[in-house]
């Protein structure tokens, strides 16, 4: 009879998955220690493993650092749908809007990819194209294209990012000397050293006795790699947003010139048997086109899905005149 112990693919399980398989992994190793016989091997896998589990806890119960993630996620959002507005009223009829989005664009471009910058640098240069936007040189181009509240909402969350940032570094106090990372690379080697040693053991004296302990460790690696597995396939499923919920699109008046309505898209996921409304991001994931969308009347938005987010919605809103004033 073969044995041959099944290789998990732990590099890529999600943090919480990851930390679980190691316990039960070192349960396991436990229960064959006599087997196993190598005191200093299972002793340097339990530290590690207890190690990680600090680490673990710690991320967890870290309540700022999920609200840095979050509010940085927020600004990220805002700053990309400033650049697809300005990128649309680069298109704009009149030329002193165009104009107008071609000076502001050259300023947001200088920027880049703020995005996937690191937090300090985002941070620095958000202000840094903020204090400019709000500036005599930069104003009068922001109010042509009515993008003042976009870029108050920027300064905000900015400023409200870093207050959570300060409060992140006051709680970095007890923060554990091993990264999350390094801990994970310190289980998985522990894991590795064990299982090499059983698979060399097995070559050299053969199978007997090992049959528990593979078929035990290849059912749980099957486990987690099918849980791996399921997640990913959830990850990067595709959802049609045809069914997504719209928000109700307020009468807009008449001006003469283009309107463009960012709608509020949200779709529902179903998470641990519960539905949740999730809200989609402009840009992110999903981009608009418009009909009609001048002179009073019905005017139409195409929404389109972008990334895991496909197919098309349409909905629709009214243009209206401006009143006439008595007298």
């Amino acid at each position: 009879m073969t044995l041959k112990l099944k290789k998990p693919e732990i590099y890529f399980y999600r943090k919480g998955d990851h930390l679980s398989f190691h316990e039960h992994a070192y349960a396991l190793c436990e229960k064959y220690e006599a087997q196993i016989a190598s005191p200093s091997e299972l002793e340097t896998y339990q530290d590690a493993v207890a190690t990680e589990s600090a680490v673990f806890n710690w991320l967890q119960r870290s309540e700022y650092t999920a609200k840095k993630a979050a509010t940085d996620s927020q600004r990220d959002a805002v700053w990309k749908n400033i650049g697809q507005l300005l990128r649309i009223y680069k298109r704009h009829f009149d030329p002193s809007k165009r104009d107008a989005a071609v000076r502001l664009y050259m300023l947001f471009a200088h920027y880049g990819d703020l995005a996937h910058a690191d937090y300090d640098a985002e941070t620095v240069k958000i202000e840094g194209f903020v204090v400019l936007a709000r500036s005599s040189d930069y104003a009068p181009a922001v109010a042509a294209l009515a993008l003042g509240e976009w870029i108050e909402e920027l300064g905000r969350l900015n400023d409200a990012f870093k207050g959570v940032a300060d409060a992140v570094l006051q709680e970095q106090s007890d923060k554990p000397a091993t990264s999350l990372a390094e801990a994970r690379r310190t289980a998985d080697l522990a894991l590795r050293t064990i299982t090499v040693r059983i698979g060399s053991l097995i070559t050299l004296n053969g199978p007997e006795g090992w049959s528990g302990f593979v078929d035990e460790f290849n059912a749980l690696v099957v486990h987690f790699n099918v849980l791996l597995h399921e997640h990913y396939g959830r990850l990067h499923a595709r959802i049609d947003i045809a069914g997504a919920h719209v928000a109700t699109i307020e009468p807009q008046t008449f001006t003469g010139q283009p309107v463009y309505v960012i709608p509020d898209v949200a779709v529902v996921v179903v998470q641990n048997h519960v539905e949740q409304i999730e809200p989609l991001t402009f840009t992110k994931d999903f981009t608009v086109t418009y009909k009609d969308n001048v002179d009073p009347g019905t005017a139409t938005i195409f929404i389109k899905g972008v990334g895991r987010y496909v197919g098309q919605l349409i909905v629709t809103f009214n243009i209206v005149a401006r009143p006439l004033r008595n007298g």
